[in-house]
């Protein structure tokens, strides 16, 4: 989805915000939780376990900055570094929300 053009996306802003950044941010809010959640509940390899959020949060932000560099190249969309920022926001929501779903003590708790 992050390569696909968004000429369909509506442009539609308020002040400095706008519906294509918040999208982004939405997207890497989700992969972020779903990623640190599904390493997190895996009991196989439980060293990666509570490193999960660090993990997790690195690769997400990496994927983005990658996908941003890559999107003049496969797709007609050009880099945008605001894109980039609200890639990394969504990675910070993602992790913020799954501290409020899950809880500190969930975090630190050994099975």
């Amino acid at each position: 989805m992050s390569t696909i053009s968004g000429k369909h996306i509506p442009d539609v802003s308020v002040g400095i915000f706008y519906f294509d950044k918040f999208i982004h941010s939405f997207m890497y809010a989700v992969l972020t939780l779903l990623m640190i959640n599904g390493q997190f509940k895996q009991h196989r390899f439980s060293c990666k376990r509570f490193q999960a959020i660090k993990n997790c949060a690195l690769l997400a932000i990496v994927y983005g900055i990658v996908l941003e560099f890559l999107q003049p190249i496969i797709s007609n969309r050009t880099l945008e570094v605001l894109d980039g920022i609200a890639n990394i926001l969504g990675v910070l929501a993602g992790i913020g929300i799954f501290y409020f779903i899950y809880g500190i003590k969930f975090l630190h708790q050994k099975d």
